[in-house]
């Protein structure tokens, strides 16, 4: 079908100027449909108001395509989905004679846009990022993608059309790095991306650090609070002066700011029942990486990261012990990651996304 008649639009609790990953990643999804040639619309409740496009495309360190439309409305929630809503469904109309794709990660909204489908040819994509099944919207979207497995596994008995979007982040280009062998040498640093909220394990980590001298940690990313959060929670583990905080590096800047770790780390708690965004980019950059060992990491990084029992201080201590000492077998595991990582180049994720909405009936 021609690129030209496909037209994307994204709607939900997404802000401009917010630095969690979930509105982030929303952002620059849109972004690469345009990229890829798709007119793509993005609807944004403002933090900011008085902020520019330009300045949101500098705070995030991207650049956006001319086929991006992107609106900002009010720092209000309720005024500010009322506006979107409206804005949406007068485009949609606008772009009748396309077929209309429409990315949903409200239930409510799901339930109330399905009549756009009697007017004009839309197509509903569900997100579900949840842990929950929300069955009747997942029974009238058009697809329903869940980032839960265990969601997957208990809609996909009854539902033909629902997929376990385990494809669903598009890395940018500017993630993608050269394998960084780990060599021997007497101290190590330990990197981490992302956000900084306890179900990310990050306490975890500072406690074992106490008992691995060889390591300092970097930690790249999170708001100004969590970054004072966390820090307080170093001081109480005693291991202050081994970490280091960067706070939230926009998206070109993150290779840069991790260029000296020698092994990633993602201590996820079980708590984290999605597949986690730091999954993909952590395979992108392209240097050894330690993980808990949870099904949402497995089903994306499968057996190219080294796992832990997660929360188990001992069994992550032994894992980067074997990691150091059979420097040949992590070496092998993260050129082979590495490769594996190019399945989630932004081109190769739109083009997934794009086959599964045509294949639609």
């Amino acid at each position: 079908m021609d690129l030209n008649q496909i037209k994307v639009y994204r709607l939900g609790p997404i802000a401009a100027f917010d630095r969690s990953a979930h509105s982030v990643s929303q952002i620059l999804l849109s972004n690469y449909f345009a990229r890829f040639g798709v007119e793509s619309y993005l609807y944004l409740r403002s933090l900011k108001p008085e902020k520019s496009v330009k300045q949101l495309e500098k705070f995030l360190g991207v650049e956006f395509s001319e086929n991006l439309k992107v609106f900002t409305t009010v720092k209000h929630k309720g005024l500010s989905t009322v506006l979107n809503f409206s804005r949406l469904v007068r485009d949609v109309l606008k772009n009748r004679s396309s077929l209309n794709v429409i990315f949903l990660s409200k239930v409510s909204h799901v339930l109330q846009l399905r009549w756009l489908k009697k007017v004009a040819n839309v197509r509903i994509v569900f997100e579900n990022h949840q842990t929950k099944p929300f069955l009747e919207a997942a029974a009238v979207s058009d697809i329903n993608y869940v980032v839960c497995p265990e969601v997957y596994r208990e809609l996909s008995k009854e539902l033909p059309h629902v997929k376990l979007w385990n494809y669903h982040y598009p890395v940018g280009d500017y993630l993608f790095q050269p394998v960084k062998k780990l060599e021997r040498k007497e101290r190590y640093l330990l990197g981490y991306l992302g956000n900084l909220l306890p179900e990310k394990g990050l306490g975890f980590l500072f406690k074992a650090l106490k008992e691995l001298p060889q390591f300092n940690l970097l930690v790249v990313g999170g708001n100004e609070r969590q970054v004072s959060e966390a820090k307080r929670v170093a001081v109480e583990e005693g291991v202050l002066d081994r970490v280091r905080f960067t706070g939230f590096v926009p998206q070109k800047e993150i290779p840069g700011a991790l260029s000296e770790a020698d092994i990633m780390v993602a201590p996820f708690t079980p708590s984290q029942k999605t597949i986690p965004l730091k999954a993909y980019e952590y395979m992108a950059l392209g240097k050894p990486v330690i993980s808990a060992g949870i099904e949402p990491v497995k089903v994306i990084a499968g057996d190219y990261f080294t796992y832990f029992k997660p929360q188990d201080e001992r069994d992550f201590k032994l894992k980067l012990k074997e990691m150091i000492e059979n420097l040949e077998n992590t070496n092998r595991k993260t050129e082979l990651m590495r490769k594996k990582a190019e399945n989630f180049r932004w081109q190769n994720v739109i083009e997934k996304i794009l086959s599964d909405v045509l294949e639609v009936s």
